[in-house]
């Protein structure tokens, strides 16, 4: 996992192997009250 900021937006990259990956790393965002603004697929 990889956080940057992007102007004044801290920006998370990750590598996700799965459906469960991808749902587990949107409960933690969850859990800390973060807000989702774009999700992008490499593929």
């Amino acid at each position: 996992m990889e956080i940057n900021c992007k102007g004044d937006k801290p920006v998370l990259t990750e590598n996700l192997k799965d459906e469960v990956h991808i749902h587990g790393v949107l409960n933690i965002k969850s859990d800390l009250n973060l807000k989702l603004i774009s999700f992008n697929s490499a593929e």
